[in-house]
């Protein structure tokens, strides 16, 4: 990166402090510059958000280079999120970390960290949650495709779905979509998929794989990615089962 666009940057993160500043390093022929863009997170303070109709306007003007975050009262090294979504971006990241000194009170803007896509995988075990990149929906996606090569799509949901008792179950509403059956006849196989509802005003919030032998993986907010014995709460938790439909006639 250039002088300049490292200066941009790190005045664009002491701008947005305490949340976190986000946008796009480009090429305009021969000029780098770097693009300010509004975060549109519902919770910019932790999260960033590239709206993509902001996105697709830069993208038309000039050539993306790069994709920047700032990281307000943190280091500029990348989290697992933005490691995860690095990958999905295919370009590089710069991250700037920054900070209140506690004695001074003065901001203190550090280097910028960039980093690029490398075919890194969250562990299906021990990752941190972060909704929408890292929940428990993320993780049946990862483990379908890391375990049985089988990519299962994605949908957009909102933190906190499950809190608007307007709000419809992303799990009732999707699992045809995404490939998957209802499971009637009260059987569980290994890779089943196992729907929950645990304090949730909009019906079914939580899933799990089942792993065969009574253990579930599973991922709960706040919480790391981890196994479980599956019975008691959980299965007093679960509405219903979906299998794959690869798998119906096994």
């Amino acid at each position: 990166m250039r002088k300049k666009t490292i200066e941009d940057i790190k005045q664009h993160a002491l701008e947005a402090y305490p949340k976190e500043a986000c946008g796009l390093i480009v090429k305009d022929g021969r000029k780098e510059l770097y693009i300010p863009l509004e975060n549109t997170s519902e919770n910019p303070e932790e999260h960033f958000r590239i709206c993509p109709e902001a996105y697709a306007e830069v993208e038309e003007k000039y050539q993306v280079m790069a994709i920047f975050h700032s990281h307000p009262e943190a280091t500029s090294k990348p989290s697992e999120a933005d490691r995860v979504l690095c990958e999905g971006t295919q370009l590089p990241w710069v991250i700037v970390g920054l900070y209140k000194d506690n004695v001074t009170g003065e901001m203190v803007v550090l280097d910028p960290f960039q980093f690029v896509p490398e075919g890194y995988e969250a562990p299906l075990e021990g990752r941190i949650f972060h909704h929408g990149v890292l929940d428990c929906y993320s993780l049946i996606r990862d483990y379908y495709r890391q375990k049985l090569g089988i990519e299962i799509m994605d949908f957009e949901r909102k933190d906190n779905w499950w809190e608007d008792p307007n709000a419809s179950s992303m799990y009732e509403d999707h699992f045809e979509e995404a490939g998957f059956v209802k499971v009637t006849d009260g059987s569980l196989k290994e890779h089943d998929v196992i729907i929950m509802e645990i304090c949730s005003s909009a019906g079914p919030n939580h899933a799990a794989v089942y792993l065969g032998d009574n253990l579930m993986l599973h991922h709960m907010a706040a919480q790391p990615s981890t196994k479980a014995v599956y019975g008691g709460s959980w299965q007093y938790a679960t509405r219903f089962v979906v299998r794959y439909k690869d798998f119906i006639d096994e």
